[in-house]
């Protein structure tokens, strides 16, 4: 049996509007320090011409939703929440947070 792979396609990005028709995702790129926000573009274009792309740049929430992880300097993770439909990214919210700290192995007596 072949193993069959699926190529890749490419996306179209849209960014979602809030209730008011801004594009929340938009004003937080801007917001950012510009490194930063060219390095979380950078991995929204990875995911925008690799789609499906898998880990470690993307994961599936569930019920549709999909999340782009951008490691960044200074411990710090950013995450974009996306969904796809018809072709397009739709960016809907994004936020940066601390990086998780590597758990601790237990020494065995």
């Amino acid at each position: 049996m072949r193993h069959m792979t699926r190529a890749p396609t490419q996306l179209a990005n849209a960014y979602a509007p809030d209730r008011n028709g801004g594009a929340p995702v938009r004003h937080w790129l801007r917001g950012l320090d510009v490194a930063d926000a060219a390095t979380i573009m950078a991995d929204i274009a990875a995911a925008e011409v690799g789609w499906p792309l898998g880990l470690p740049v993307c994961r599936a929430l569930g019920a549709g939703v999909f999340e782009i992880r951008t490691g960044l300097p200074r411990r710090r993770t950013a995450r974009v929440r996306f969904t796809v439909a018809d072709g397009c990214m739709e960016l809907r919210d994004g936020a940066i947070g601390p990086t998780r700290k590597p758990r601790r192995r237990r020494r065995r007596p």
